[in-house]
């Protein structure tokens, strides 16, 4: 009967231990799931964090798409500008100058002409082509031009019966970012000019000046 009692209490113990051990084991995997949930294992395992590292990344994929798609556009502007340069540079209508070649006046001298033919080669020029207006005077042999955003003018400065010289230049502009707002229509008056003179005569001599000017700048 002892030894009965014994073996059952002994079962007991047993059963108790074994409820306790899967108590503690139920507990501790308790414990790693709320850990879990709670953060205190890797933040990146989480909804919340793997949603705002998609947004992360998903932004900076967006933002070098939108400024490949920039690069893109400049690029084929730039490569039809440059085209359109060359194209009227093959058709004689402007000549790579610097930027700045405005700043010069140029004096041509050439062999003495008729000043009829000066003046019917000025208002031959196709002004609509480069939206400049033009008024002239065969008699004092002064001729203005009136652009976009500049003006400029051609005169006779001597003339001593074998030789003539012709003084061309811009008297003022506007400038953007340094760079003049319609230097194309200039290049094509000044290409113009120049054809003029090397038309009356073939050995026309060319010098230019730098010119003395004031900047402006606007207050706006």
């Amino acid at each position: 009967m002892a030894a009965l009692m014994i073996t059952s209490l002994s079962a007991c113990k047993s059963k108790d231990s074994a409820t306790v051990s899967a108590t503690e084991s139920s507990d501790s995997t308790n414990t790693v799931e709320e850990k879990s949930e709670n953060g205190n294992w890797p933040y990146v395992f989480s909804p919340y964090w793997r949603q705002a590292l998609f947004r992360y990344f998903g932004g900076i994929i967006m933002i070098w798409f939108v400024l490949l798609i920039v690069a893109a556009v400049m690029g084929v502007v730039i490569y039809f500008a440059m085209k359109s340069h060359n194209k009227m540079v093959a058709d004689g209508k402007i000549i790579s100058r610097r930027t700045n070649f405005m700043e010069s006046a140029e004096e041509f001298t050439l062999s003495a002409v008729d000043p009829a033919r000066v003046t019917e080669a000025v208002k031959a020029i196709d002004y609509a082509e480069m939206r400049t207006k033009m008024q002239g005077s065969n008699e004092q042999q002064l001729f203005k031009f009136t652009g976009s955003t500049w003006s400029a003018q051609l005169h006779k400065l001597r003339d001593n019966g074998t030789q003539v010289v012709y003084r061309f230049e811009f008297t003022n502009w506007k400038t953007h970012n340094g760079m003049p707002q319609d230097g194309l229509n200039m290049n094509k008056l000044t290409t113009a000019v120049e054809k003029i003179f090397l038309s009356l005569d073939p050995n026309t001599q060319v010098r230019t000046v730098p010119l003395e000017f004031k900047t402006k700048h606007s207050i706006l």
